[in-house]
């Protein structure tokens, strides 16, 4: 946001120049799945996250499905590909 709520406190009809940011991606997180706010490695994980509580747990279960989904598409598309 920088100086722009100063500059609104000045010009209340100013306009904000929305400028997007590339998204981040972290080397060590690229083969996790992460699900409704969930790292699934980190859910399963029952030494280090005993008893963590999940606050939408049905949420969590149709995120984990479409992830299951995907994959399986990919799969097949993989599949595919390497017959050809």
């Amino acid at each position: 946001l920088g100086d722009f709520p100063k500059r609104l406190w000045q010009h209340t009809t100013g306009k904000y120049e929305y400028c997007p940011i590339p998204g981040v991606a972290y080397k060590r997180l690229e083969k996790e799945i992460f699900c409704h706010n969930y790292y699934l490695n980190n859910l399963c994980d029952e030494v280090r996250f005993l008893n963590w509580p999940i606050t939408e747990p049905v949420e969590v279960f149709r995120s984990c499905l479409q992830k299951w989904k995907e994959q399986m598409l990919r799969d097949k598309v993989e599949e595919v590909d390497a017959q050809e």
